[in-house]
């Protein structure tokens, strides 16, 4: 009785959001709004309210600059589909959880590590098979434009460890290797300002089965401050971050891939 009164309560807080939110243009802002709402429903277990919020939200969507927000929500929807048949056909195991997992990759950010937070509790070697896995060689093989390169690899470092995975150097018997580049150097100067782009890439390797390609990683951030020095700092932080996050995603999601194999 008590989930479905939960179930029903979610679902209210849903349809009220959506309908506040229809008075106004639909962003990527507000989508993710949507979004983050309908997560935690999906997470208590009402699918079903969750999915006919943000539908009713999608159809009244009809304006042009509605699009990008109308289909970041669709896609949502795709992926809320797949990890309701994941945990239907494999329950809270390493295999339900890696296929739920792999449906995030386009936002592996707070809601993969509500996930992952989850499969912990669910899965009870998770975590220790984690941290006997999870071990990085970290290779810096092209790294320009920075004025102190040991404070970025320092950054990155403390970000993966948080996250329990084990960084070393000229380890090649570390089950991943990863191979990272960063260019700060395109600086403009703009009118009493200056703006910085960083960008960061990096290729995922499992050295343990022979050199597979796990996964990759690309992305621009650009930030515009008063000076040179602390425009090019603000955008290696948060390249460096953009980096750490996602790497932290793939090897989490190939671990539970090693988890779930027969």
């Amino acid at each position: 009785m008590q989930r479905i009164v939960t179930g029903i309560a979610w679902a209210a807080v849903l349809l009220l959001f959506s309908a506040a939110a229809e008075a106004k243009p639909l962003t990527l802002r507000s989508a993710d709004r949507i979004i983050d709402r309908a997560f935690a429903a999906e997470l208590a277990g009402d699918y079903a309210g969750a999915r006919a919020a943000v539908r009713q939200r999608v159809q009244a969507a009809e304006l042009a600059e509605e699009e990008p927000a109308r289909a970041r929500l669709k896609r949502w929807l795709i992926g809320q589909a797949e990890r309701k048949q994941a945990f239907a056909r494999h329950g809270k195991t390493a295999q339900g959880y890696w296929h739920a997992f792999s449906t995030l990759k386009a936002g592996a950010g707070a809601r993969a590590e509500i996930l992952w937070q989850r499969a912990l509790r669910d899965i009870p070697v998770l975590e220790r098979d984690f941290a006997a896995l999870s071990q990085v060689d970290l290779r810096f093989e092209r790294v320009v434009g920075l004025p102190r390169q040991s404070d970025m690899q320092q950054r990155l470092r403390a970000n993966l460890t948080q996250q329990g995975i084990t960084c070393l150097s000229n380890a090649p018997r570390a089950r991943y290797g990863v191979r990272i580049n960063l260019d700060a150097t395109d600086g403009v100067e703009l009118m009493y300002r200056w703006k910085v782009t960083t960008e960061v890439s990096y290729l995922l390797r499992d050295r343990h089965s022979e050199q597979r390609v796990v996964g990759s990683f690309s992305r621009r951030r650009s930030v515009v401050r008063e000076t040179q020095t602390a425009a090019r700092a603000f955008s290696i932080r948060r390249a460096v971050d953009d980096l750490g996050r996602q790497l932290v995603f793939q090897i989490r999601q190939d671990v539970l891939r090693d988890l779930a194999q027969p």
